[in-house]
């Protein structure tokens, strides 16, 4: 779903630099968020980061991993349950209750809430369906050369098209769905392991869904 961009900048990382980066990615992945975009340089480097209810926003390396802040929305209730494993769950229940009071549900579920918050990030591209005319909000440069690939076609697609729930607490969405073809896309470059992890359960679950990487993404002279 999210591009970031791993493959590119982990290959000019010096050991410390890559040690830094894999710290980051290690402290989202502990608070179940995600780096949307940003490269690393020092600690003063800057990147757009997720967290788990949807809210993004503009942060430090410094402010993320060694100071251990993490959403601005969320408030101090979840920064410091990371460093109290023992009221997490306790944190994650007010929040679900939360989601179920203000939204029905997850907020990512509605599409106006969902766009808004993907409209915030520093590399976003707006594209338009070819046929529908409907907006496409492109998270990365993959996606958006996809979608432009499929408007030059005109092969028929749903971007985002439906959140399917791993379990109780973890949910995929995959990128797109072509209904000519009947078949499920995912588009990505780098995988976390929770990522990974969603990806291989939809796979399982949807055999006609096709991982979109970039050697697949070569094959078809998208890239």
């Amino acid at each position: 779903m999210v591009d970031y961009c791993y493959e590119k900048y982990i290959g000019k990382y010096n050991y410390t630099q890559k040690s830094r980066f894999n710290d980051l990615l290690n402290y989202c992945e502990l608070t179940n968020g995600e780096i949307i975009s940003g490269e690393y340089v020092n600690r003063d480097s800057r990147f757009v980061v997720r967290c788990a209810i949807g809210h993004v926003w503009n942060a430090s390396f410094k402010s993320l991993v060694t100071e251990q802040h993490w959403c601005p929305v969320c408030g101090n209730s979840l920064r410091m349950s990371l460093n109290n494993p023992g009221c997490r769950d306790e944190v994650k229940r007010k929040i679900k209750d939360t989601w179920n009071k203000k939204y029905g549900g997850h907020p990512i579920f509605d599409k106006i809430i969902s766009d808004k918050q993907i409209k915030k990030v520093n590399r976003i591209f707006i594209l338009k369906h070819w046929f529908s005319q409907e907006e496409i909000l492109c998270k990365g440069t993959w996606e958006k050369q996809v979608v432009e690939w499929l408007n030059r076609n005109k092969i028929d697609y749903n971007f985002h098209p439906q959140c399917f729930y791993v379990n109780e607490n973890s949910r995929y969405t995959p990128d797109l769905y072509l209904p000519d073809r009947d078949l499920w896309v995912e588009i990505k470059g780098y995988f976390r392991k929770d990522a990974e992890e969603k990806w291989n359960w939809f796979h399982k679950e949807y055999p006609n869904s096709e991982l979109w990487d970039k050697k697949k993404l070569k094959e078809m002279g998208i890239l």
